[in-house]
């Protein structure tokens, strides 16, 4: 199945966007970390804007690809 540049670019930076909203979800909810409240709801907006910054990039991705993900 043939991708373009920019299906291509969207997956990878969709993976790399994956990992950063679970380690910012992990942080809001203050695992294995010792950090205020302030922080975790810092962490939790970061987490949030993640997330909402995702079905943009999933929207450039390759159908075949969006299937394979989560």
């Amino acid at each position: 199945m043939q991708r373009t540049r920019l299906e291509t670019a969207a997956n990878d930076f969709d993976a790399q966007l994956y990992k950063l909203l679970e380690c910012a979800r992990e942080f809001a909810r203050g695992d294995g970390i010792r950090i205020s409240r302030r922080e975790r709801d810092n962490w939790k907006e970061v987490a949030y804007q993640l997330g909402n910054a995702r079905p943009y990039v999933r929207g450039m991705m390759h159908k075949a690809d969006r299937e394979e993900t989560v």
